[in-house]
């Protein structure tokens, strides 16, 4: 009885990091589906092709919060941000008007998920973790963040680049640094 066992944990010892392995979100930048004509990567050119009325703010790096509905009317989105960085936009959110009663952020993330036409989402999701409150749902892709939340007052979704924090305050760090009076 005793080898049997063993020879069992020994099995679930080796396939454990496969079968963790495939709970992983294989979405990679360029596999995700552009949401409201916006990708990861695009340059702030681009960007304003699609949203002329854009304003922008210059922080070392460039964000933006803005209301498409100004010149392009959405009746389903309050609003946009931007983080644009090096030219390349690096992490947007989009706000929505709450006409839909999500019962949680991870309803929300797999209805949004399917209806982008994401293959699989609840295997792309499968390692994505609630808050206590259920209302948010979050979690790392190949080399991006995905972010949502839904409550009787918000629906927000968000991506952003892996790290791009860390770099970013990198950066203002190393601008305090070298700081020349």
């Amino acid at each position: 009885m005793l080898p049997k066992l063993l020879l069992i944990l020994l099995a679930i010892g080796l396939f454990e990091p496969v079968l963790l392995a495939q709970d992983k979100c294989t979405l990679t930048v360029k596999s995700l589906p552009a949401v409201r004509k916006l990708r990861l990567g695009m340059t702030l050119s681009q960007i304003r092709a699609i949203y002329p009325t854009m304003r922008t703010e210059k922080l070392g790096y460039m964000e933006t919060w803005f209301e498409p509905a100004i010149k392009n009317p959405d009746p389903d989105v309050r609003g946009i941000g931007l983080t644009i960085e090096n030219n390349k936009l690096v992490s947007f959110d989009i706000s929505y008007q709450p006409t839909i009663q999500w019962a949680s952020g991870e309803e929300f993330a797999y209805q949004f998920m399917t209806n982008l036409g994401v293959p699989h989402p609840k295997k792309e999701l499968a390692s994505f973790t609630s808050s206590d409150d259920k209302e948010g749902f979050h979690g790392y892709c190949k080399d991006f963040y995905l972010y949502f939340t839904a409550n009787k007052n918000f629906i927000w979704f968000k991506v952003e680049a892996n790290n791009i924090w860390d770099e970013i305050r990198k950066r203002k760090k190393n601008k305090k640094q070298t700081f020349k009076p």
